[in-house]
């Protein structure tokens, strides 16, 4: 713990450049930054609703039940509605609606008063999450691996 807390300030910059190339990519996946805040919302739903995170804790087994999951709406505890989706991001409820209402267009989501919102991709949306979720996971280890050094 110690070597981290030594090294965070001269490597600080790494996480900091991390992040703005992330905050890049998720734009350019999802169409808009409000876009990709919402369907980050949705996609952690998604995640939190299919996998089991005890079972499936390595990348791995967590990318292939997030590909083959598809979750009917009973499976699914707590729906998400617009009215979460704007108290999570404090984004304006009308602009919720109109970018799940894109996002829907897009073939990223389906949305139903009954259900909520769910995540649904098309198999290219999938397959840009994946790659999106592989490239975090080799800054990332790169980020910590400069901290224990």
């Amino acid at each position: 713990m110690k070597q981290i807390v030594d090294n965070y300030s001269k490597n600080h910059h790494s996480f900091l450049e991390f992040q703005i190339n992330r905050n890049v990519k998720c734009t350019k996946i999802a169409g808009g930054l409000i876009d990709y805040i919402i369907l980050q919302v949705i996609a952690y739903h998604h995640f939190i609703s299919v996998i089991n995170i005890e079972e499936n804790s390595n990348f791995d087994n967590a990318v292939y039940h997030w590909k083959k999951s598809e979750v009917l709406p009973k499976q699914i505890n707590k729906k998400l509605t617009l009215s979460s989706l704007s108290a999570i991001t404090k984004i304006d409820k009308e602009t919720v609606r109109r970018t799940v209402k894109r996002l829907s267009k897009n073939q990223w989501v389906n949305f139903t008063k009954e259900f909520g919102v769910q995540y649904s991709p098309n198999k290219e949306n999938q397959n840009s999450m994946i790659e999106l979720a592989k490239w975090e996971l080799d800054e990332t280890i790169k980020w910590t691996n400069k901290l224990l050094r």
